[in-house]
């Protein structure tokens, strides 16, 4: 009789440690998905402040020359990285405001557009636009509405991207390691 009492016990044990063991288990997942998680976040808030230190930002401002007199209208890198692929709301002799390209700028150059800034704002004073992409490729705008003699400039970058790991993206990563692994 003390034998089957001594079996039932060690059962009980055995189930109330595989069950203990399950639990664990579960919490250490858990943990890992937390972890995983996290660590996504870093990364992407490291490629985020990469991209802000060297973010172009373009504006249209006046240009003068050394004896300050002014000589135009024209487009500034006031941003920390250069600008590239740059394109702007030109003037081509039409009725409408034509998108034209101009090159690179470096951070804190500038680029004479006289006659093109000047007519789009006589004609169109709210339709002024820049377009232009940063050396990570992230595009970027700036808009100008030149109002009642003042400049409004409003800079326009892409929304963050929000990391969201789900159980999905954490079961497809684990079969893709184990398969790796073959």
């Amino acid at each position: 009789m003390l034998l089957c009492d001594i079996s039932a016990v060690t059962n009980w044990i055995q189930a109330v440690a595989a069950v203990v063991l399950v639990v664990l288990t579960l919490f250490t997942l858990l943990v890992l998905i937390r972890y995983a998680a996290d660590t996504k976040r870093i990364a992407e808030a490291s490629v985020s402040q990469t991209e802000n230190s060297q973010m172009p930002c373009l504006v249209v401002t006046r240009l003068y020359e050394p004896s300050h007199r002014p000589i135009g209208w024209g487009i500034q890198n006031q941003g920390t990285g250069p600008a590239l692929n740059i394109r702007f709301t030109g003037f081509d002799g039409g009725n409408k405001p034509a998108i034209k390209p101009t090159p690179p700028l470096g951070a804190g150059e500038e680029r004479l557009l006289s006659n093109d800034i000047e007519q789009v704002f006589l004609r169109w004073p709210k339709d002024f636009r820049l377009e232009y992409e940063s050396l990570s490729g992230v595009k970027y705008f700036t808009t100008i509405d030149n109002a009642e003699d003042r400049l409004y400039t409003e800079f326009h970058k892409p929304p963050a991207v929000v990391a969201n790991l789900t159980i999905g993206d954490f079961l497809r990563s684990f079969r893709q390691f184990m398969k790796s692994r073959r």
